[in-house]
């Protein structure tokens, strides 16, 4: 799948999101494309790739790749996908309450908690910066 290919037509299916008490769904048109002409991907980054590539005619291409963020009360182990009738649905069963014990896969912990790792990393720069240059006047007083 070569968007820089002449031959490549990149397309945009068109998509929806319904939320239900216990799981996200995603429906997508992709009529022109047969359940073996597409992809269903959780990437390390927590989110959801969709793709799809069908050749058409004289070697021409059609397709698409989306990236879609996982909602974090999402169970990623238990994604599921199904087309029927032209439509692909994304089935994405949220977590049963393990919020409430504790119980946080580090992946997901790291993700929550990006920034506040990432001001706390520059603040201890910062701290550690002021009280070098502080020393350094010191010493140059004398």
């Amino acid at each position: 799948m070569d968007p820089s290919s002449t031959s490549f037509q990149d397309i945009a299916p068109q998509i929806s999101f319904k939320y239900y008490p216990g799981s996200h769904v995603l429906t997508m048109d992709v009529q022109d494309f047969t359940s073996n002409d597409l992809k269903v991907q959780v990437t390390c980054a927590l989110k959801l790739r969709i793709s799809g590539k069908r050749r058409v005619n004289c070697g021409k291409c059609i397709g698409f790749r989306k990236e879609i963020d996982i909602p974090a009360d999402v169970d990623i182990f238990k994604i599921s996908a199904k087309v029927e009738g032209g439509i692909l649905s994304v089935r994405q069963p949220t977590k049963a309450s393990t919020e409430g014990s504790g119980c946080v896969r580090r992946g997901e912990w790291l993700r929550r908690n990006m920034v506040n790792l990432a001001l706390g990393a520059a603040a201890v720069f910062v701290i550690v910066y002021l009280n070098l240059t502080n020393n350094d006047h010191m010493e140059q007083q004398w």
